[in-house]
């Protein structure tokens, strides 16, 4: 999938070039590359006159010409890490002329003899005590000639010069000193460079067609020290190569992915158009296919971390959320969930986000568990996100909710649970609610708990408040009227700390007769604050004990007769 994804990189430099005449591969690069915060300097070569100077820091424009200028020299002349570095650590550039270094340094790490060592290191590159690395050294000078020693010892000169007057006092940041030569001289001798420190290791590489092929230095290790790592049923021993050509192509895009995250874009779709890129709590809007990845910032480079195939993955979608418990909005019990039709997944990921999750689920979609830290969470919450959150990427960033169809029912009511347990009434009356709706959706059924509802409610109203005796006649019914009651018992407690876990060992119920069970011991708890006189309590309670349910507990309507707001507590017209 690398591969298809490079070979779509390729393309967008194509479509780059037509719209950019002067435009080339390094120029798609640079236009969006940002220089490091610090001063940087553009010399003459002959005279070591300042042509041009540039204090960058993040309020810098970024459009300027003479900014992108230097993004482009920087990009070309910097090492590509410190294990590759030319000569001394400190020094950041790969040639002649460009010299790189952190402005703490200047004055007691860059002396005169480290800037020696620098220069000497590039006009003698093909010295290498690295065979290997000498190899393509040679290979290269015989193509393009050596480093051209006048230029190398004047830039040499200049740099000691400039350094020599040079205030590093209270400066912050990077240092960049550049000559201003033509663009084409500092790509070949950065080339120079490169093409000899670009693999991972060069003492596998081997020679086809006279093309130098090895590995990727890019997401990739060999080492010696962890067989496992090598192909060991091939002659050639590395799990893949990459002739010169692929591996800068292959570079390229990996600087491409470094510039979108310094941009905050870090989940990408690659289509046969283009290439998308999207930051945090950002989603396609339109119907998409192509392969999706998500990177992240390693210690050395960007590194890929998700990668999936995309089919049609739509934004449209028909989710229809009511207030199913019909919750009465005051200004002490504030509406955070919107009752209507949601047409797009982008609508209705935020929505999901703060209802079922609080908030915490877009933040830590790929989060390390131990840094997850939920507020006013015994721990409950964070497990279930921790097994959830896979499920709602597949869906919200690949199209994929298969997962969620078979599960959602089931993990969705541990987080109804979880807010009932911590006493957030509200939010988990908001939550039954979305949950119906999503139930629903998966199943593409319609939207007929509403209804339902509303008709047990009316039956359960007229039957409690009747002077004869009246009888529950459906499971759902029954259930309904299990969680009215529940509710009024808790309603009794005394507690000084009252929870809803108290409803704990109902939902843990296994079978009606245990039910039951549970239920006299609350009344038995409870009775002694009860009036024997509580006509629609007595009505209510009655019906429940006489009821044989012989399915399976329906936890779904116990907690919405629950959440429902209090028949037995409901005021009738002419009631003081």
């Amino acid at each position: 999938m690398l591969k298809d994804c490079i070979e779509i990189f390729k393309q967008e430099i194509e479509n780059y070039k037509k719209n950019n005449p002067n435009g080339d591969e390094i120029s798609f690069i640079t236009d969006s590359y940002s220089l490091t915060d610090g001063s940087y300097y553009l010399l003459d070569i002959e005279t070591g006159k300042e042509l041009k100077q540039l204090k960058v820091d993040k309020n810098t424009d970024k459009t300027t010409d003479l900014y992108r200028k230097f993004a482009r020299l920087e990009y070309l002349s910097k090492y590509i890490d410190s294990n590759k570095a030319v000569a001394d650590k400190n020094i950041f550039s790969n040639n002649i002329f460009s010299f790189i270094v952190k402005q703490e340094n200047v004055k007691d790490k860059i002396k005169e003899s480290v800037i020696d060592e620098y220069y000497s290191k590039i006009l003698n590159f093909n010295k290498n005590s690295d065979i290997d690395k000498k190899k393509l050294y040679d290979k290269y000078e015989e193509k393009h000639g050596k480093t051209n020693r006048d230029l190398a010892d004047k830039a040499k000169f200049k740099i000691k010069n400039f350094l020599n007057k040079y205030n590093s006092e209270n400066q912050n940041g990077q240092l960049d000193i550049f000559f201003d030569i033509d663009i084409e001289e500092y790509k070949k001798e950065s080339n120079r460079y490169l093409l000899a420190n670009i693999y991972n290791t060069n003492k596998y590489n081997y020679t086809k067609d006279n093309l130098t092929f090895g590995l990727p230095n890019n997401n990739m290790g060999l080492n010696d020290k962890k067989p496992y790592l090598k192909n060991l049923s091939r002659i050639t021993k590395l799990p893949f190569a990459l002739s010169e050509k692929d591996i800068l192509s292959q570079k390229l895009f990996f600087d491409y992915l470094k510039n979108l995250f310094n941009d905050k874009k870090y989940y990408l779709y690659f289509t046969k158009d283009d290439i998308k890129a999207f930051g945090s709590k950002e989603y396609p809007q339109k119907e998409i296919s192509g392969f999706f990845m998500r990177i992240m910032k390693g210690k050395k480079e960007c590194e890929i971390h998700d990668f999936s195939v995309v089919d049609n993955r739509n934004d449209n979608i028909s989710v229809k959320v009511d207030n199913i418990l019909n919750i009465e909005y005051s200004d002490e019990i504030k509406q955070n969930l919107d009752y209507k039709q949601y047409k797009s997944l982008n609508e209705l990921i935020p929505v999901i986000n703060e209802i079922l999750y609080s908030k915490w689920l877009e933040n830590n979609y790929f989060a390390e568990a131990k840094d997850i830290k939920i507020k006013n969470d015994s721990g409950e919450l964070k497990d279930i996100l921790l097994k959830t959150r896979k499920m709602w990427i597949d869906w919200f960033y690949l199209g994929k909710n298969g997962d969620l169809k078979r599960t959602f029912k089931y993990f969705s009511m541990e987080i109804l649970k979880n807010s009932l347990e911590n006493f957030y009434i509200s939010k988990a009356r908001e939550q039954y609610n979305l949950r119906i709706a999503l139930i629903n959706y998966f199943n593409k059924e319609e939207n007929d708990m509403s209804d339902k509802i509303n008709k047990i409610v009316e039956l359960l109203d007229r039957k409690i408040n009747s002077k004869v005796d009246e009888e529950i006649q459906s499971d759902e019914e029954y259930y309904f009227a299990v969680g009215q009651v529940v509710n009024y018992f808790i309603s009794k407690n005394k507690s000084s700390k009252k929870t809803h876990s108290l409803i704990s060992p109902i939902l843990q119920c296994k079978n009606n007769l245990k039910l039951k069970m549970n239920l006299v011991k609350m009344f038995s708890k409870y009775n002694y604050a009860i009036p024997t006189n509580a006509l629609r309590f007595n009505n209510l309670y009655g019906m429940i004990t006489r009821y044989e349910s012989k399915n399976t507990i329906n936890s779904e309507m116990i907690i919405g007769g629950y959440l429902y707001k209090s028949l037995i507590y409901k005021k009738e017209e002419g009631e003081i």
